[in-house]
């Protein structure tokens, strides 16, 4: 194998090839490596061992493959300060979003949307103030799982059809709508099976464009803060909203 100063790589990308097998277990080795891409190929088995373990790391894309196992290693891999973007979304992962590494405030962009995750969204989602992107859709919809509480349901273009119990469940955490995270620009927690009231209180920050709450089990009404940010996407739709819409809705969207 080669040392570290024989690899002088700092972007490493592999995606959409016909690559097979695990993900390479320690990319330590290329001590400044910044972005490592291995999406949309046939990847299989756990992410393990020391992978994304140097410091210099900060863009890991490995979405679209069917990597399976818990999401511990990925996450608990990044060493870097700050500015942390994960996408490991359209693969089969299994167990809990890892509330300690989250904690840590160091991801900027995460994207997780169809896999086999359960349990439940953890506050410590709410340290990362510089999110610009948390895409957690349909986080037990991936076609590994075979499973659905929405018959008929696309996520994000995945397909599902049945019911089980083993889905992301809970309320949406307050301090996601609440300006805890300044710098989001979308957020998407569709497709999960959330219930819950959306906070009264809830602020939209000004960087949001995009909000997708729809295909959960929320209830009450629509905060008018929601109703009212002039957004370029919102969907609540297939829910258990009641109540009116707010009529200053019609200012916030007048052109």
């Amino acid at each position: 194998s080669r040392g570290d100063r024989d690899c002088s790589l700092q972007y490493l990308s592999v995606s959409d090839n016909l690559l097979t097998g695990a993900l390479p277990l320690d990319l330590s080795l290329c001590a400044e490596l910044t972005s490592f891409f291995a999406s949309d190929m046939k990847l299989t088995g756990p992410v393990t061992g020391r992978f994304a373990s140097q410091a210099q790391l900060q863009t890991v894309v490995i979405a679209n493959n069917s990597l399976t196992g818990p999401l511990d290693d990925v996450f608990a891999g990044s060493q870097s300060a700050e500015g942390w973007i994960l996408n490991a979304g359209y693969n089969a992962f299994t167990g809990t979003l890892p509330a300690a590494t989250l904690s840590t405030g160091r991801y900027e962009s995460l994207i997780l949307l169809s896999n086999c995750l359960s349990g439940t969204l953890p506050v410590a989602l709410c340290a990362n103030t510089n999110m610009t992107q948390l895409l957690l859709s349909g986080l037990h919809a991936s076609s590994a799982c075979g499973r659905s509480p929405f018959p008929g349901l696309s996520v994000f273009g995945v397909e599902v059809s049945y019911l089980e119990t083993n889905w992301v469940r809970g309320t949406i955490p307050p301090c996601l709508l609440s300006g805890s995270l300044p710098a989001l620009s979308f957020l998407a927690l569709s497709g999960n099976l959330l219930t819950g009231t959306v906070s009264r209180t809830a602020t939209v920050v000004s960087s949001l464009t995009g909000l997708d709450l729809s295909h959960n089990a929320l209830t009450g009404s629509i905060p008018a803060a929601i109703v009212e940010a002039p957004l370029s996407l919102l969907d609540l739709s297939f829910n258990r909203l009641s109540g009116t819409i707010a009529g200053t809705a019609t200012a916030a969207y007048a052109t």
